[in-house]
């Protein structure tokens, strides 16, 4: 099964060319891209790049990769662009009762020691 976190190394890498290229992209060791992409075509069974010359050029299920790749892209930066800036959580302002009678409510061992300790 193909991990998800896979796919932004296959975009970066067909977007780039190169490893180097789609780790500088990613933030990542060129390696790890490496690693991602294999990762993929054995989850995929298929290989997705042709490398020449150090230059990766998307196979026909690559582009089918990429396609699907870019859709996911597309919907989740449409996701945060809808949410962003939403509350995530409504702020609600609680005010606790200050009155000594709201205690015994809520503490009744209390309460029972207070009351006896008031009989004379």
């Amino acid at each position: 099964m193909l991990d998800w976190d896979d796919l932004r190394p296959i975009l970066a890498v067909a977007r780039g060319g190169t490893l180097a290229a789609a780790a500088k992209g990613l933030r990542i060791d060129a390696t790890t891209v490496g690693r991602r992409i294999q990762a993929a075509e054995t989850a995929l069974g298929v290989r997705l790049f042709d490398r020449i010359d150090g230059r990766y050029t998307a196979t026909a299920a690559g582009e089918l990769a990429i396609s699907h790749g870019e859709a996911i892209e597309r919907e989740v930066l449409a996701l945060e662009g809808q949410v962003a800036g939403q509350d995530q959580s409504p702020e609600v302002t609680r005010t606790l009762p200050s009155r000594d009678w709201s205690w015994p409510a809520t503490c009744p061992s209390k309460a029972r020691t207070s009351r006896s300790m008031a009989s004379p």
